[in-house]
């Protein structure tokens, strides 16, 4: 929930932050764009590292990547460039939050625990 909440920061207040920073409309878009673009484009070395290096390490590097991105992103007073940079870094870290939940129920609902077709039909 809390890195959705990154993405959903600047759309609903685009129109001010055009008018406050003197910035187009794409460029003030360009920080949400960007954020949705980096879970696709670093969704493969995100699982590689969760399965590396395991759940709690990926789940605590996408932590600390978001919470990163979310500092960068308040030194928006200096430049807006700021903000789309730390859009980007926590844009990274978001992959490595979300494909933890495929890999902690992987490990948690085993093979032998899953409910399968058969197991379904075994209770009707």
């Amino acid at each position: 929930m809390m890195t959705s909440i990154l993405i959903n920061t600047l759309t609903p207040i685009a129109k001010y932050l055009e008018s406050i920073y003197d910035q187009s409309p794409l460029t003030v878009n360009s920080g949400a764009l960007l954020f949705a673009l980096m879970h696709p484009v670093f969704t493969f070395p995100a699982a590689f590292v969760i399965d590396t290096y395991g759940t709690k390490f990926g789940i605590a590097l996408g932590s600390a990547l978001c919470l990163l991105g979310t500092s960068v992103r308040m030194l928006v007073n200096h430049s807006f460039a700021w903000v789309i940079v730390g859009q980007v870094i926590a844009g990274i870290g978001r992959p490595f939050i979300l494909n933890c939940q495929a890999k902690i129920s992987a490990n948690w609902f085993t093979a032998e625990k899953r409910g399968g077709v058969t197991q379904l039909l075994t209770l009707v």
